[in-house]
């Protein structure tokens, strides 16, 4: 279906794990956006943290993803929008007593509109958190509310992150 979609033009978005994820990455989705336990058994290892995410998106990329993002729950989520650009993470918003269900599906929504409108990396990642986050305390899984998307995004944090390698070089060039 991916392949499909690509020669009408349509981007593609996959939300899926296992052998299911396997399989489609080689299709080349333009974006694929895996929970924390669904990245970490398509690694093979554990995610501690936003860093680790970071690292794990190139196994994507090599394996044919077009764009990563890996949702870390109350961590967070880590986004880079092509293997050679700079990755984004962003700071969880604190929601009580959140259900989890649906809020990949409402940030995998946020991801598609943002790709809609043309945002920038950084507001592609607060929109996609915010719509996570909406479904969070909407009233039931896919009952988002377009104010509390709104209201949210103003308050996602989201920052750069430096590739090691751009580390490297810098601390090359300060000596």
């Amino acid at each position: 279906m991916i392949r499909l979609a690509h020669v009408y033009d349509c981007r593609t978005l996959l939300d899926t794990s296992g052998d299911a994820l396997r399989q489609a990455l080689i299709a080349a989705p333009d974006l694929v956006k895996p929970n924390r336990h669904e990245a970490a058994d398509f690694a093979g290892y554990s995610i501690n943290n936003s860093a680790t995410a970071v690292e794990l998106t190139q196994r994507f990329f090599d394996a044919g993803a077009k764009s990563v993002a890996i949702s870390l729950g109350a961590d967070g989520m880590v986004w880079q929008r092509t293997a050679s650009s700079d990755a984004f993470v962003c700071e969880p918003l604190p929601v009580a007593d959140c259900s989890p269900v649906g809020c990949g599906d409402a940030a995998l929504a946020g991801f598609a509109a943002a790709y809609e409108r043309g945002l920038s990396d950084e507001e592609t990642l607060r929109l996609a958190t915010a719509c996570g986050s909406a479904n969070c305390i909407a009233e039931a899984p896919g009952r988002v509310n377009a104010y509390d998307v709104q209201r949210l995004a103003k308050e996602v944090a989201v920052r750069r992150i430096v590739p090691r390698e751009s580390i490297r070089e810098i601390a090359v060039e300060a000596q």
